[in-house]
């Protein structure tokens, strides 16, 4: 399953991602937690200390695409886009240990979960690039992704609509974190249009969070559809002090109320798994979409559709 967690800057989603991510772990999940933020901290507030290798580096970049591209002929390395497809012949990312991204890229973290961290702007790139191009690798990894029954792959998104910018929107659950307060509320509210729009919008939750009064988590009740809202978690003060001290998230952290609202999540995404194929056609059809665009042509050659193969079945 895939399970993004997004929403307006400062909402908490990077919290909420982490402390989740252990959480699911510790129910013996097998978890990757993908941070595609520009902001990129989840790793330093799960406790990793050790140096991070950024996905979105040039480096890792080739090496991620050449084992991605594997033997199809129909990709080249330097030709993928965000939306290149899978073939019969192209590699896989898997949460295995001796995959070569998760070997190369996943840093463990508590309970077995692991880290991946695409970075934000190169030097090179300042002034002349948009973040969406750090994470079209993320998006790359997850469009081969072969994921076993109990794995999880969860996304530490981007804030709110920028979601619509790439195919970050095309995952099992996105689950907005939306604070208490006016301005949470109208963003949540134009992604959700947005996503019925997209024909997502029924994969679309929320979690208020933050909220420090019966009044807020009425607000909250009262602006969020009842089928959408999974559940509210408490302002917590001790996960503030603990991060001015510089102490990682932890099980310590998550309250028994925060564990319902994990565990009615965690339920709610059996329910909300796309089939394979399901997954397949839509990607099939955003890559048709994106490799009509002319600036295609420009940056790569016309014609990039021939990247997909129509004999491919996931």
């Amino acid at each position: 399953m895939r399970i993004a967690f997004l929403g307006k800057g400062g909402s908490g989603k990077s919290t909420i991602s982490g402390l989740f991510t252990l959480y699911a772990a510790e129910k013996n999940k097998r978890v990757a937690l993908l941070d595609v933020d520009v902001n990129s901290h989840t790793a330093s507030m799960l406790g990793v200390t050790e140096p991070v290798i950024e996905l979105a580096g040039s480096e890792s970049v080739h090496d991620i695409r050449s084992h991605l591209k594997g033997a199809n002929p129909r990709v080249e390395v330097h030709e993928f886009l965000n939306t290149t497809p899978p073939g019969r012949e192209s590699g896989v990312w898997t949460l295995d240990e001796n995959n070569p991204i998760t070997r190369a890229f996943g840093v463990v973290v508590k309970h077995g979960a692991r880290v991946f961290t695409v970075g934000s702007y190169s030097v090179d790139r300042i002034g002349i690039d948009c973040h969406h191009g750090a994470q079209e690798i993320a998006e790359n990894m997850l469009s081969h992704a072969q994921l076993a029954d109990d794995d999880m792959v969860v996304i530490d998104s981007v804030a709110g609509n920028d979601t619509f910018g790439n195919t970050l929107f095309m995952q099992d659950m996105l689950i907005f974190v939306v604070k208490p307060e006016r301005e949470g509320i109208d963003v949540f509210q134009r992604f959700l249009q947005l996503a019925t729009e997209a024909g997502v919008g029924e994969r679309v939750f929320a979690i208020g969070n933050q909220v420090s009064s019966d009044r807020q988590e009425a607000y909250l009740r009262e602006h969020v559809p009842d089928s959408a809202l999974l559940g509210v978690i408490r302002a917590n003060q001790v996960i503030v002090d603990d991060r001015l001290d510089d102490m990682p998230l932890g099980l310590k952290h998550i309250r028994p109320a925060d564990k319902e609202v994990f565990d009615t999540i965690l339920a709610k995404a059996q329910t909300c798994v796309q089939p394979p194929e399901e997954r397949h056609r839509e990607s099939i059809a955003m890559h048709r979409k994106v490799a009509s665009q002319s600036w295609v042509a420009g940056a790569y050659r016309k014609g990039l559709e021939d990247q997909i193969d129509e004999e491919y079945r996931p």
